[in-house]
């Protein structure tokens, strides 16, 4: 487990229970949702402030070909690497045995 993971857990866990505790105090309305619309704005306000674009740098890799071989779907997704063969999505090898 990474501390990414193990990051997340420990925050969902820390909202549990500051929302249990707010609502012992207050009861069920309406001092327990305050926090989790809190957490909302702050989510919304660091993703506009401090996360970056990263569109250019996909688009770099994409015409350096630091990608590897996949085919694109239209869409932006990813359909199948060709180097994998036909049973790569199903979990075969696709190479003689």
């Amino acid at each position: 487990m990474g501390l990414n993971e193990f990051a997340g857990y420990g925050a969902v866990a820390l909202a549990a229970l500051a929302t249990g505790y707010v609502a012992a105090a207050y009861g069920l309305r309406p001092e327990p949702f305050y926090l989790g619309v809190a957490f909302a704005v702050a989510g919304l306000g660091l993703s506009l402030l401090a996360v970056r674009e990263t569109l250019g740098h996909a688009r770099l890799e994409a015409k350096s070909g630091a990608a590897g071989s996949a085919q694109l779907h239209p869409a932006g997704g990813v359909l199948a690497d060709v180097r994998s063969g036909p049973g790569s999505l199903r979990g075969e090898s696709g190479g003689p045995d």
